[in-house]
């Protein structure tokens, strides 16, 4: 077992920290004067937003549903790498044991493959991305590099696009609700689940449960967590993401002259 792990370990990539930076972000169009034209989506609709910018209570529910050891463990966590083992060995399936940078490194420099090949390199270069980067950079990368759901990518994208809002301006729950969507995009998408699916619960229960979490962790007080389960989410009917951008002749003209002059 140990000389399969060295070997998988002797096969895993080098670390490139540019690629955790290296995300596709939605451009912005000005005018001659320095006015907005418009926003130029790709198919990732991200903007880039630092840390300092990012609500406390969304960076902590992130923290509690996904990784509530994370400002104790180097990269891996031995206890959930331990308890994933045993459940894998005993269920006959792999569970999962990520923490925030093993996630962070599956999504910018490896792939989802569900084999325990590219956990072990996950596991690795987890370990050396934690040996470069502080846990303040890695939370940064990570709140920017997730998917969550329609062509929202990164924690600024979703606020604006679920609940029309700045990040500033997000209550504890649509902090959580936001949160409880990294675990499958698709099932607690909040939009699908109130408006397209029909299923709300998937999306309050999992909030619910985030904000359990957080209770449980410390991060809210009792009474916090109760006035968060009684609030309600009010999400943005229809996403604005796919509609045409202004001035289309205009604007492809100007990324034709963009990309003349880049190549």
């Amino acid at each position: 077992v140990v000389g399969l792990a060295k070997a998988w370990i002797d096969t895993t990539p080098d670390l490139d920290l540019d690629k955790i930076g290296a995300q596709a972000q939605t451009s912005f169009i000005f005018d001659s004067s320095g006015n907005l034209i418009t926003e130029f989506k790709g198919s990732q609709n991200r903007i880039y937003v630092e840390i300092g910018d990012i609500p406390a209570n969304l960076i902590n529910a992130v923290i509690s549903i996904e990784d509530k050891r994370f400002f104790e463990h180097h990269g891996i966590d031995i206890k959930r790498q331990i308890g994933a083992l045993v459940n894998n060995l005993t269920g006959g399936k792999t569970q999962g044991a990520s923490t925030l940078t093993c996630q962070l490194v599956k999504l910018t420099m490896l792939n989802s493959d569900q084999n325990y090949r590219r956990k072990v390199q996950e596991a690795y270069l987890a370990v050396e991305v934690e040996k470069n980067l502080s846990k303040q950079e890695i939370l940064e990368a990570y709140m920017n590099v997730i998917y969550l759901g329609g062509s929202s990518y990164g924690v600024k994208i979703a606020a604006q696009d679920y609940f029309g809002k700045d990040l500033s301006e997000l209550t504890l729950r649509e902090c959580a609700s936001l949160a409880a969507i990294t675990r499958n995009p698709t099932k607690y998408n909040p939009r699908r689940n109130y408006y397209g699916a029909g299923q709300p619960s998937n999306t309050d229960d999992r909030t619910d449960y985030v904000l359990k979490c957080m209770y449980d962790n410390n991060f809210i007080t009792k009474e916090q967590y109760e006035a968060a389960l009684n609030d309600t989410l009010n999400v943005v009917e229809h996403s604005t993401v796919n509609d045409l951008y202004d001035m289309p002749s205009a604007v492809e003209t100007v990324l034709d002259d963009a990309v003349t002059e880049l190549l």
